[in-house]
C-alpha cells in the first residue's frame, strides 16, 4: 500500500516538473518573439521616416494656419 502511494507521488511530481518545464520554454518562446519583434519595429523606424513625419506635420499645420487666417 505505501509502495502504491510513494509511487504515485512520484508520478505526479514528474508530471509536474514536465508541466513547469514545458511552461517555462512557451514563456521563453514567448519573449524571445517578443524581443525579435521589437527589433524588427525599431528597424523599420529609423531616423528618416520619423524625419519625414515630423515635416509632414509641420507642414501640415503651417499650412493650417494659413487657412485659418484667409478665413478669418
Amino acid at each position: 500500500m505505501e509502495k502504491g502511494i510513494a509511487e504515485y507521488k512520484k508520478q505526479q511530481k514528474a508530471k509536474a516538473r514536465a508541466a513547469d518545464k514545458a511552461r517555462k520554454q512557451a514563456r521563453r518562446a514567448k519573449a524571445r518573439d517578443a524581443e525579435e519583434a521589437e527589433e524588427v519595429v525599431m528597424e523599420g523606424a529609423g531616423p528618416a521616416s520619423s524625419g519625414r513625419v515630423a515635416w509632414a506635420l509641420l507642414v501640415l499645420s503651417w499650412a493650417g494656419f494659413a487657412a485659418y487666417l484667409l478665413l478669418s
